[in-house]
């Protein structure tokens, strides 16, 4: 078992699945072969990083701060490398599984930034409350 600490969310990597808690409230788990895609998000000057796992059910995001930059690097290659892995069993098969990777520039466009909020809160990892505050602010 290993863990990684977020910002009031955590990951576990277990030894035949994935476990993501989020604040502490709803705990998502999944079986490494169900991981379609991850993005890494890093941290800015003005914003904490987030690191967000897309599975054959859903999404989740796990925020972290410069601090722990290093740390999520880390769960961010190992997602790469299963991702990389089912991809080339799933070659065999006939099957293709897209591998993404983004990072989020501070400058990019409002769109970009608002998809970005919207991940974040499907997530849960922001309230919807603090999702239409950056819409607004973002709009105008």
């Amino acid at each position: 078992m290993k863990e990684y600490k977020g910002w009031l969310s955590s990951v576990v990597l277990e030894e035949d699945e994935v476990i993501v808690n989020l604040k502490g409230k709803k705990e998502v788990r999944f079986p490494y072969d169900d991981l379609i895609k991850v993005s890494n998000n890093p941290p800015t000057l003005a914003q904490n990083g987030y690191i967000v796992m897309e599975t054959k059910s859903g999404s989740c995001a796990v925020v972290y701060t410069k601090k722990m930059r290093a740390k999520f690097d880390e769960l961010f290659d190992i997602f790469n490398n299963i991702i990389s892995q089912i991809t080339e069993m799933s070659k065999d098969s006939d099957q293709f599984i897209e591998v993404v990777t983004t990072e989020t520039i501070f400058h990019g466009s409002v769109a970009d930034e608002l998809l970005k909020f919207k991940q974040l809160y499907d997530a849960g990892v922001i309230s919807l409350e603090e999702f239409e505050k950056q819409k607004k602010q973002l709009l105008g």
